[in-house]
């Protein structure tokens, strides 16, 4: 019995050995048996890590760059729309996206619709510079596939072979694209059928002996008209084992019939996995995650060359791009809040903004033309507003996150039932959630920003018709409206098809509305961002160096009825660099008016109770940090997140910038410039003020120009009697403004309320 025991104890050591000494090659062979696939879609040139209170936030290529790298047998896929959407991408028309996607190590990309803002020529460019393939078997220029001659490989498909496996791949490109870019940019191309097309590649790369057939599609689970989907390509199409979908930025994994379909959401906020494991050609199994930035963040660290050539890159116009255009006193509120882009639902004070930008533009375009006398509206598609711009310091970059593609201003001379009907179409998709609690759902593109015009619609009438552009009955008035004298001027009639209005939209937005898609365009303005830029600077100027909003004008209104609004508690999780702040007194500013001190509690939760039904602005302010929020239970945003932070460095950062903007020979032109500079930097606090190294040059140019020849500017012919005495009336202007801010300090204490 001892011997029989001695013997097994012998082979359990043996076999312990032999698995210590074969393990690792057993794990290879497992691994060896194993494909991954990430894939991205839809980033929209956000390809920059980006972090939040020490958190991955967006998934940069540095990350994505050493997931590939630590996986054995793993490619790395994009589903389109990678090059427009970002500052990095619009100045280089995709290139150096597409230089960081070579270096991140890419094998394939699909072209999106988004791909074409920048021309067609621009896309065979980016496609020649790709080191891998890029594909779109449906794209046809003048009879010919799009890509045939401008990438790696034949433009359509191909089949790469990974550990015995023959991994077949083809390219689908929506044909909503003719919607959602101009005309101009599309010129001979022509988008095939994409169910057609996706039947003829999949017998294709049959019949060259794939063992697994990969459609990368930007076609999207959501689609306006006739336009298929990918759900109903997975259902209709045999013989396509996964889609690596993108378009309607849908975060989602999903199997239809014998498909697994993977999109990843929008702005790389997550990576699709898919994992093929195999024992056999004929033996594949497949399963699928989305993987959150958080997560990503938590197991991989930035690839340190990606990172340096994303800074390379960007150091090549960050100058430009860094420039301070212009400072608020409040959030212009667009984008997206607990994954709700709002600015897709109801009316934002930045697309008030921009659309206020479009109406000043068109006057002056429009000055000494027929049409000057006409009522003018602007309307800005909300789904163009991609992003918010924080309380404080505005940079160009702002400007071109909120508006990065290149859309411009367009004039059109239409009447009021065209207008309707655009209205109309923009709200079609409202809808009321469950419940009768008021809250809305629908996200459309389309929803009208505007000015120039106030809305009122009922949401309980008769939708717009998207499948037969059939108008509906929602719009219960329209009426021209005057922005300066705060009054209503004309009530305009949905059976009008004769009076004339100028209509002001970007160039984009004339496409995706029928009512105005086949009117003349009369004129067309620079580029939205521009005009945006222009306008803040002067809005800055005007109201001594920072100017403030309202959460919106109510210039959309939706008419409730017998709909039970209660009053609401808004919850905020307050944190700070450090994590959260539990039990803490904080100070608060309710919508710019109401002060008070409200303390979080144990979880770090901020109760606000008793708000009155919709959308509320909150200031925050803890010892020396502060933060914005937006809360508005309409769209069931009111359990929010914030870190709060110390903007010392900031102000002092910004401050330093605007002195830096003011030319070395001082003219009158530099006033303004001057003047802002001047009034941010006396905003500073004393320590802060100590620690801006150019104050010298503001203190120079404030001299140069106060030492301005008076007698010069009289006697020279270029200046008349209105221009010196302007010229005047500014200098003293000026003087004073020193003198009085060396004298007087103002004080503002704020007022503490326990209830509100």
């Amino acid at each position: 019995m001892q011997k029989m025991s001695n013997m097994f104890r012998l082979s359990l050591c043996t076999m312990s050995l032999l698995i210590f000494l074969f393990y690792p090659f057993l794990m290879i062979a497992k691994e060896n048996n194993k494909i991954v696939i990430y894939h991205t879609n839809d980033m929209h040139g956000n390809i920059n890590s980006i972090y939040k209170d020490g958190m991955l936030t967006q998934i940069g290529l540095d990350i994505v760059k050493s997931m590939k790298d630590s996986t054995p047998n793993s490619l790395l896929i994009d589903a389109g729309d990678a090059l427009q959407g970002s500052p990095l991408g619009k100045y280089s028309k995709g290139l150096d996206i597409i230089k960081l996607m070579n270096a991140a190590a890419y094998d394939c990309m699909v072209l999106g619709n988004h791909e074409f803002d920048f021309g067609s020529e621009a896309v065979k460019e980016c496609a020649k510079a790709a080191d891998f393939p890029v594909i779109s078997a449906n794209v046809y220029e003048a009879d010919e596939l799009f890509l045939k001659d401008s990438c790696i490989g034949n433009g359509k498909e191909f089949i790469r072979e990974i550990q015995g496996i023959k991994i077949g791949f083809f390219g689908i490109t929506t044909g909503e694209t003719t919607k959602t870019t101009i005309p101009e940019n599309l010129e001979n191309i022509e988008f095939k059928s994409e169910l057609q097309t996706t039947k003829q590649e999949v017998e294709k790369l049959k019949s060259e002996g794939a063992n697994l057939i990969i459609g990368v599609m930007h076609v999207g689970e959501t689609s306006s008209g006739n336009i298929i989907t990918s759900n109903e390509i997975a259902r209709i199409v045999p013989g396509i084992d996964i889609i690596i979908d993108g378009h309607s930025h849908t975060k989602a994994t999903k199997k239809i019939n014998d498909t697994v379909i993977s999109q990843t959401g929008v702005n790389s906020s997550n990576i699709g996995k898919i994992q093929i494991e195999f024992d056999d050609p004929q033996n594949i199994s497949i399963s699928s995650q989305i993987l959150s930035a958080a997560e990503i963040g938590r197991d991989f660290s930035p690839d340190k060359s990606i990172t340096k050539l994303y800074n390379e890159l960007y150091s090549n116009f960050s100058g430009e791009l860094e420039k301070v255009i212009g400072r608020t006193e409040n959030v212009l509120y667009g984008g997206s809040y607990n994954g709700i882009n709002i600015s897709r639902l109801t009316e934002t004070n930045l697309g008030d903004l921009i659309c206020d930008a479009m109406m000043k533009e068109g006057k002056e375009l429009l000055k000494d033309t027929p049409y000057s006398n006409l009522p003018m509206v602007a309307f800005e598609n909300g789904g163009a507003v991609r992003s918010k711009i924080d309380a404080g310091y505005i940079k160009m970059i702002d400007v071109l996150n909120v508006l990065p593609l290149d859309n411009r201003l367009s004039v059109q001379i239409i009447s009021p039932d065209k207008l309707f009907k655009m209205i109309e179409r923009g709200i079609g998709k409202l809808k009321k959630a469950e419940g009768n609690n008021g809250k809305l759902t629908g996200l459309f593109g389309g929803f009208p920003q505007i000015s120039g015009m106030r809305i009122e619609y009922d949401i309980e009438n008769t939708p717009y018709n998207y499948e037969t552009d059939k108008e509906g009955n929602r719009v219960t008035k329209i009426s021209i409206f005057d922005e300066l004298a705060n009054k209503e001027v004309k009530e305009l009639s949905r059976e009008d098809d004769t009076s004339e209005i100028v209509l002001l939209c970007n160039d984009y937005t004339l496409y995706e509305f029928p009512s105005v898609m086949n009117e003349e365009i009369k004129y067309k303005g620079g580029y939205l961002s521009d005009i945006l830029y222009k306008y803040i600077l002067e809005l800055t100027f005007k109201n001594h160096g920072k100017f403030n909003l309202p959460v919106n004008y109510q210039r959309v209104k939706i008419k409730r009825n017998n709909e039970h609004l209660e009053n609401y508690s808004g919850k905020v999780l307050v944190k700070d660099s450090s994590g959260i702040l539990r039990s803490r007194m904080i100070k608060i500013k309710l919508d710019g008016k109401t002060n008070a001190e409200v303390s979080t509690n144990e979880n770090g939760i901020l109760q606000i109770d008793n708000l009155d039904f919709g959308e509320h602005t909150i200031k925050l302010k803890y010892k020396d940090l502060s933060g914005d929020v937006y809360l508005n239970n309409e769209l069931d945003v009111n359990n929010v997140p914030i870190c709060l932070i110390n903007n010392m460095d900031y102000n002092i950062t910004n401050v330093s910038n605007i002195i830096s903007q003011i030319p070395y020979d001082v003219t009158l032109e530099s006033f303004n410039i001057l003047k802002f500079a001047r009034n941010s930097y006396d905003d500073l606090n004393d320590s802060e003020k100590s620690k801006v190294m150019n104050y010298h040059k503001l203190i120079k140019s404030e001299e140069k120009f106060l030492q301005i020849d008076n007698q010069q500017m009289f006697s020279s012919r270029k200046y008349n009697i209105g221009t010196v005495l302007s010229v005047s009336v500014l200098v003293a202007a000026l003087m004073l403004y020193i003198i009085y801010r060396k004298i007087y300090k103002k004080n503002f204490n704020t007022v503490k309320i326990k209830n509100f």
